[in-house]
Order: structure tokens, then C-alpha cells, then sequence
């Protein structure tokens, strides 16, 4: 039997072979959460501006290095359908499941490939406390979620197909009366897309709830980017999704606009502080963008100016 095991990261590849589960292990891991969706397929167009963004909002490599990575990603996934078992390993948090629902919305282009899957999709693991991810389990504990993972059914990848649908979407009530139902199949699918929410500026001061964080954070007196990122990590999200890159893309916006938040830092251990601005930004006696203009993506939403914001509980279009 060919077997593949599909994970949005590299954690729990060495553990797999310790669990003694055999099958290749393919590394799925565009981080859809942030930067540019230009529409529900991949195109050129689409790969494209997903590596320009990943180059330069991360630094890890070049966009064509970035291009080509991603699409020998897409090609492994065209490949699914030649293994007789697909394992998708998945936690709760928005980095995994907005890939989840990536990855459903793939499969239901492929015939009957789904068939084959099963779903590995958790919050905790019984008996295990402080749980953080897959990959602080032990290989035994991995082999026993791959024992009861779940097949997939085809409600659950159409479910995937149309959260993905809503998740690319330039209009974010879409995504919002999405996510106010729940779906037995994807029962952690609801909360993610909600958290993806708060991430839109806030009437309140234009910040997003990542952003309002840092700033909370560094008023607070941690010096550094590193401690505010392990505060917001351990102590303030419920399912942390955001990685050390994507979290120094977000503290970046902050502190190189016009008029930053935070002061300037290169390192994640260089000391950092509000600005006046920043303060009067917590106070909410100011607006990031009555100062400040943005490039920034939302899914399919390109924002550019305030004009989309998250009141506390929805979506709202100020005119």
C-alpha cells in the first residue's frame, strides 16, 4: 500500500518514522492566513503573487525560489491521487485549518481521491497537558491519532470547497455568516474562521487583535519583539497559529509606516517601545489609518485603505 501523510509543517516528520508509520511525507505549507488570495484556483497568476508576497513579507528566499517551492507543492498534490491512503495530519488553529480547507477544496477537483483520505484533526490529546501542537506528542501518541483517524467524507470536502469559496472571497460577510454555523465533519473550522476576523482593523483604532496585542505587550514592559511573540503565543491565543515570520511580518507593519506604532527593530532581541503614536493608538484616541496608508491583503480582500473593519462581534463597511 503507497501511503502519504500530508502535514502543513516539518514538527512531526522525524516522529512519524519513530511511530514506525510508514508512508512518504509531504509538506504542504503556504501559509494562506496571510498575504494575498486572488481567487479559489492556482493559477499562474495566482502562485505568482502568493511568492512575492511570502519573499518579501518573510525574507526566506527569492520569489522565484518561492514560485518554484510552491508549485512543486501543487504538483505533489496532483499526485494524491496515486496512493491507495492519504493521512492529513491537522490541528485547530487558523495556519491549520485555513490549509485544511486549502487542501479539501484540491480534492474535490480529483474524482474520487477523497475516498482514500483520512483526517487526523485535534485540539488536545487526552492526558496531555499544556498541548501546543502535534509536535510536542510523542511518536506512540501520533501512532494512536493515526489509528482513529477519521475517513473524510464528501459533505466535509464540500464543506472545505465552500469555506475555502468564502475564505477567498474580496467581501468579509461572506466568511462571517460562514463561520457562524458549525460543521460536525471540520468542528474546529468555526472557530478558526472567526479568529481570521479579528484580524481585520478594529473600528476601534484600526488596529487588527494580533496588533493590538504587541502593542498591549510592549506597553507593558517587554523589551524585546522575541518575549512579546512568546507572550502572545503561550499566554494570549487560545489555538496559536501564528509563527515567528509571519508574527515579525505583523510587528514590521507596526513600527515602518509613515507614522509607527513601535519603534524600529531588526532583530527579534533589539530592544522596542511604543511611540506616541502607539499609545494614543491603545487609548483609542487615534486611528492607524487617519495616519498611515497600508498594502495589505485579507484573503481575497485587498485593503488599502480602513474602510472594512471588525466592530467586536462582525464585519462592518464604513463609508
Amino acid at each position: 500500500m503507497r501511503r502519504m501523510h500530508v502535514r502543513c509543517g516539518s514538527d512531526i516528520r522525524d516522529l512519524l518514522d519513530l511511530a514506525r508509520l510508514e508512508g512518504t511525507f509531504f509538506e504542504f505549507s503556504d501559509p494562506v492566513c496571510q498575504g494575498p488570495l486572488l481567487g479559489v484556483g492556482r493559477d499562474d497568476s495566482v502562485i505568482a503573487a502568493r511568492s512575492h508576497f511570502l519573499a518579501h513579507a518573510y525574507g526566506f528566499d527569492t520569489p522565484e525560489k518561492e514560485e518554484q517551492r510552491l508549485e512543486q507543492q501543487y504538483a505533489t498534490l496532483d499526485r494524491l491521487q496515486t496512493f491507495d491512503d492519504i493521512v492529513l495530519w491537522f490541528e485547530h488553529d487558523l495556519y491549520d485549518q485555513s490549509i485544511l480547507i486549502r487542501i479539501l477544496a484540491e480534492l474535490a477537483e480529483m474524482d474520487d481521491t477523497w475516498r482514500k483520505v483520512r483526517l487526523v484533526n485535534v485540539s488536545r490529546f487526552v492526558g496531555k497537558a499544556g498541548f501546543f501542537g502535534l509536535g510536542n506528542l510523542k511518536p506512540r501518541e501520533l501512532a494512536a491519532l493515526e489509528r482513529d483517524a477519521e475517513p473524510l467524507t464528501a459533505e466535509m470536502v464540500a464543506c472545505g470547497l465552500q469555506a475555502w469559496t468564502a475564505f477567498c472571497t474580496s467581501d468579509p460577510e461572506t466568511l462571517y455568516h460562514f463561520a457562524q454555523s458549525e460543521h460536525p465533519g471540520l468542528p474546529w473550522l468555526a472557530a478558526a474562521l472567526k479568529r481570521h476576523l479579528q484580524e481585520l482593523p478594529w473600528t476601534t483604532n484600526g488596529l487588527s487583535l494580533t496588533e493590538r496585542r504587541i502593542l498591549e505587550a510592549a506597553a507593558q514592559g517587554d523589551p524585546t519583539p522575541v518575549r512579546i511573540f512568546r507572550r502572545n503565543f503561550f499566554e494570549l491565543e487560545n489555538a496559536p497559529y501564528l509563527g515567528d515570520a509571519m508574527f515579525w511580518y505583523v510587528m514590521h507593519g507596526l513600527s515602518s509606516t509613515a507614522t509607527p506604532a513601535l519603534t524600529p527593530f531588526v532583530s527579534p532581541c533589539d530592544p522596542i517601545g511604543l511611540t506616541d503614536f502607539g499609545h494614543q493608538l491603545l487609548a483609542n484616541s487615534a486611528d492607524f489609518f487617519e495616519y498611515n496608508t497600508i498594502d495589505r491583503w485579507w484573503g481575497g480582500l485587498h485593503m488599502t485603505d480602513g474602510r472594512w473593519r471588525y466592530n467586536g462581534e462582525r464585519p462592518v463597511l464604513i463609508d
